[in-house]
């Protein structure tokens, strides 16, 4: 029996094994990083939100809002305010929103005023 060049060896099948265990391994974590961020950008969002609408409670009441937490996403949020006296009659408004284990935002608002909360 004449041994021919038709086929492949077990090596080059483990070889080609081996590279694709590689390649799928590689794809796997880049898509486990990508979900990560994905719910960190979400995260992130909300927390921004929960500040605008801070800072929108007090263009409208002209006053800083009562409670210094709010419910959104399903994440109960801490809300840190801070202002102070700015040029032109302004009020500098800084926003900082967090929450355990989450990113969260901090927004800075420039609001028309001239007394500190």
């Amino acid at each position: 029996m004449r041994r021919g060049t038709r086929g492949i060896t077990l090596i080059e099948v483990l070889c080609a094994v081996l590279v694709l265990g590689i390649a799928v391994t590689a794809v796997f974590r880049t898509l486990e990083a990508q979900t990560r961020s994905t719910g960190a950008m979400a995260d992130r969002v909300f927390a921004h939100w929960v500040a605008e609408n801070v800072i929108a409670e007090t263009r409208l009441a002209g006053r800083f809002p009562d409670t210094a937490e709010a419910q959104l996403g399903g994440v109960s949020w801490d809300i840190a305010v801070t202002a102070a006296e700015a040029s032109f009659g302004l009020l500098r408004v800084e926003v900082e929103v967090t929450a355990p284990d989450r990113p969260g935002a901090r927004l800075v608002a420039f609001l028309p005023g001239g007394s500190e909360p």
